[in-house]
Formats: C-alpha cells, structure tokens, sequence
C-alpha cells in the first residue's frame, strides 16, 4: 500500500526515544532545498559532526525529526511511502534481501516508488534502536537495529519506526544486507540519473560500507561469514569467504567507488576501488576450476553449489 503524506510532511511520532537511547542520525539537507553542487570532501568528517549533533540532543532533549526517507527529499516530489509483504510465512513489510530481486521491476515500471523505499532504507540504516528482541535460533537476546547496519525489513507493527520484525537470527551480523543497499542505490542512481538522491543517500551508503568492516577479521579486504546462516538462506550456516556474500561485498566495493565519483568524494572513491582490488584476489580463491566454492571453511559443503551461487545479474 501506499502511505500518503497528505500536508507532503511526515508522520508527528518522533524516531528518537532518547530515554531508550533510540536515535536516528540526520544527515538530510533542509527540506525542499536543492542539492549543493560542490563535491565532498570529507564524508566521514560530516558523519561524525552530525553524530555528535545527535548526541547532544540525546543528553539535551529537543523534539526530533522522524526517521523517514521523506526527510531525504531535496526539492524532489513527495510521492508518499510503499510498503508490500513478503507473504504470508513471513508477515513483515519491505524485506530488503527479497526486494534486492523485486526491485528490478520497480525501478523499471514505477522509479518514484523505488527510490521512495531506498530512501526509507537509507534513513534507517542510521537508526539505532537497542531494544532487546529474542532470536528464536539460539535463543540470545540482541539489539533490535545497530547503527550501520541494513534492516532486514522496514517492520511490522510500527513501519520505518520499529523495523527488524523478523527475529529468526540476528540480522545485524548478515553479511548481505549492506552490499546489496550499496548495489541498488548505485544501480537506481545509473537508471534514473538522479543526482539529488544520490547526494542525499550516500552518507548511509558510506556508512553502510563501514559498518561492514568488522566483518573482515583478517584485514584482507574480504568479509567473512561466521558460521550460522548469516544471509537471506536462512537455513544454510556458511564459513569463511562464500561465494554469495563474498561476491555481493566485491560488487558492492566496486559500486561504492562509482557512487563516490557521481558525488564528488574523490577520496572515498579511491578508497573503495583499493579496497574492490584486495577483496577481488580474496574472492578468486574460491574458483576450482569449475565453479567458484560455496565457501571456503574445508567443511563439508564447502564444495556445494548454491542457488544464486554469484547473484550474477548484478
């Protein structure tokens, strides 16, 4: 359904709960400016001035702007909100890791709309709601939403406020949520020409990529999976460098660098493209000759070949 904006402002309720510690960082322009020109220089720089902003009004209340993709909007029309279901087995609104397929369809047929949900995206990867929620498989309690970290989907009960309803595992720690936020935002950018949105998503983007270093424990340039199902196949536990994750982080280093050039952050740009090429001599390892390894542990699967083993439309 479509979420109309009937005053073209956003929902009242406010994304930061600051006696939970819940806030949202807002890197947005004013609204219904027009993006600046002048390329960017610094973008870590701007993150973190824009943090410490979020942290003193976490120790000095004010009223805060809504986590809404429409704070994103930079002299863009305002076309309302999209929220669809996955289906019935999983009753949640937005599932990024499925609407990384369906959003092919989207950005042919209806742009607007699916620039609408990457900005709704966007705004939440810098949401940070520490509400424990229980995971069924291994029964741990975790973070509802870490800073940097892709939504596995925008909510259930209380969309693009509460997002993250599906608990099966912790999606915090899966490895294909940022790459593939990183792939669609670069990819939306090439179909539409969109400037304004690039501009206005990229800080998330950065972020997104950064969040991801952690995931690299042996500074090699490659993230590693960590031993449970830390993707969207959520019954398949894989080790290591894999050939799914491992082939969307190199996309999304590769697609990084580009989408700093279209911004104007040289630095950035160089940064990722190093980056793509370390992770890019990693990721070849996984090749027998044949096919590229489910991953690389030396268990058991480790020789499988999985369903969109190499996402290769992308």
């Amino acid at each position: 359904m479509v979420v109309p904006s009937p005053d073209g402002l956003p929902p009242v309720q406010s994304s930061a709960t600051f006696g939970e510690n819940r806030f949202s960082i807002n890197l947005s322009s004013p609204r219904n400016s027009t993006a600046s020109s002048t390329p960017l220089e610094n973008t870590s720089s701007s993150i973190l001035n824009n943090m410490t902003s979020t942290i003193s009004k976490m120790l000095y209340p004010v009223e805060s702007s809504p986590a809404f993709g429409t704070s994103l909007l930079q002299g863009e029309e305002n076309i309302g909100q999209l929220l669809y279901a996955e289906g019935f087995e999983y009753r949640v609104w937005n599932t990024y890791d499925v609407h990384f397929y369906a959003s092919f369809a989207l950005i042919m047929l209806f742009p607007k709309l699916e620039l609408s949900i990457q900005r709704d995206f966007a705004a939440a990867v810098m949401m940070n709601d520490p509400e424990k929620i229980q995971i069924i498989f291994g029964g741990e309690w975790v973070p509802r939403k870490v800073l940097g970290a892709v939504p596995h989907d925008i909510g259930q009960n209380d969309p693009w406020f509460e997002v993250n309803a599906y608990n099966l595992h912790d999606t915090n720690r899966w490895k294909d949520l940022n790459p593939k936020f990183v792939l669609q935002v670069y990819r939306d950018v090439v179909a539409t020409g969109d400037k304004s949105f690039a501009r206005a998503v990229w800080p998330s983007v950065y972020i997104a990529m950064a969040y991801m270093d952690q995931f690299d424990k042996d500074r090699d340039g490659m993230i590693e999976n960590e031993g449970f199902p830390d993707q969207t196949y959520d019954v398949w536990s894989v080790s290591g460098v894999s050939a799914y994750t491992g082939g969307l982080w190199v996309a999304a280093l590769q697609a990084a660098s580009a989408m700093a050039r279209e911004v104007g952050d040289r630095g950035s740009e160089e940064y990722f493209w190093n980056r793509y090429q370390k992770a890019k001599a990693v990721y070849e390892k996984l090749w027998n000759g044949s096919y590229f390894n489910y991953d690389n542990s030396g268990g058991r699967t480790s020789s499988f070949i999985q369903a969109d083993q190499l996402a290769g439309q992308w």
